[in-house]
């Protein structure tokens, strides 16, 4: 029911041409199905991330359906008018914009690839529609765990057939190079570091942005690999770092007096200012002591830490502009030579 009401109220307030449920326009949208939810349905503000999160999940599921039993009649002619079952969702205009959008030959071909890769998985599920939370639910009521399993063997378990064996190679190399690695390291589940762990350390690629794999959805990279918090340090601390390095260049000084340096420090420049606050002049001139000759030509005249690393990012970089003009020549290349190999 739950599910149910969710579909009812995303597919009353998101148009079916929407097609990144991460654009910034739907947040009067999401805003809107988040507080009919709640009056309905009694939840916690907590839970609003991972409620959007299932309404976006519907919303893509909801597109699919339409496209597939309802863009085309029996005869395979595009339907002009929107499904009658749904007329009251869905304008004349906005069906005739999402035909448009899913008759592109780009976009179909898209499509059938994704359908000809989700038809033969590489290393297919084998709990029909049970999740791996009820699968885990299950394992430990059967086996009395108390901690949480390993995803590593929630993936496994996910994936043997009837009788409980492994009958897919791939999914056989997956589990014996798991198995392997349980055995000589003392891998820890839940490792800050999503590469860390058993499951992790096997397939060695990022986790996706909106599920973790051997988890299932709702669980996200951010909340299972919980990061550190970094605490930015006092004044206290900046100072006694700025005391240090005021050290180690006055030493580089006394001990090259009779070479050229490309800058002259004064060593009696004050560790704070006026208003309590740090010193970076020293900064400044410690980076310029830390680079080339070449490289202190463009940085001469800068008068701030911010300054000098903006410059030399941007001269090894580029700006933003020249970033997109590399990306898109990239892609121009790779497809190009995606034609030649074809």
């Amino acid at each position: 029911m739950f599910v149910s009401y969710i579909g009812a109220v995303v597919r009353q307030n998101v148009p079916i041409t929407i097609d990144n449920w991460r654009d910034k326009a739907l947040k009067d949208a999401k805003d809107i199905i988040w507080n009919d939810i709640q009056t309905t349905f009694v939840l916690d503000e907590e839970r609003k991330s991972y409620v959007l999160r299932v309404a976006g999940k519907i919303h893509r599921g909801f597109r699919s359906h339409l496209s597939n039993f309802y863009l085309k009649d029996r005869e395979g002619n595009t339907n002009a008018e929107p499904p009658k079952i749904y007329q009251h969702y869905i304008s004349k205009d906005e069906w005739s914009a999402f035909v448009s959008k899913r008759s592109d030959p780009a976009f179909v071909n898209i499509s059938t690839a994704n359908r000809e890769r989700a038809s033969n998985p590489k290393h297919p599920y084998k709990k029909s529609r049970m999740g791996y939370a009820r699968l885990e639910q299950k394992i430990r009521k059967d086996t009395q765990a108390d901690q949480p399993l390993g995803r590593h063997i929630l993936w496994k378990e996910a994936r043997v057939n009837k009788e409980g064996v492994v009958d897919n190679e791939n999914v056989k190399k997956v589990v014996e190079l798991c198995e392997t690695i349980e055995q000589s390291s003392e891998t820890q589940e839940g490792n800050k570091d999503t590469c860390r762990d058993i499951l992790g350390k096997v397939f060695n690629v990022p986790e996706y942005s909106g599920r973790v794999r051997g988890k299932g959805f709702g669980v996200t990279p951010k909340s299972f690999f919980p990061q550190e918090k970094r605490q930015k340090p006092s004044n206290e601390e900046v100072l006694e770092k700025l005391r240090i390095l005021s050290e180690q260049v006055a030493l580089l000084v006394n001990t090259n007096k009779d070479k050229q340096l490309p800058v002259q420090l004064q060593p009696e420049i004050q560790m704070e200012s006026e208003t309590g606050s740090c010193n970076w002049f020293l900064l400044v001139g410690y980076l310029q002591l830390s680079i080339s000759l070449e490289e202190y030509d463009r940085v001469e005249e800068c008068k701030s830490a911010k300054e000098l690393w903006d410059t030399l990012r941007i001269h090894h970089e580029g700006t933003s502009h020249v970033k997109e003009a590399r990306i898109d020549m990239g892609l121009t290349n790779l497809a190009e030579k995606e034609k030649w190999l074809r």
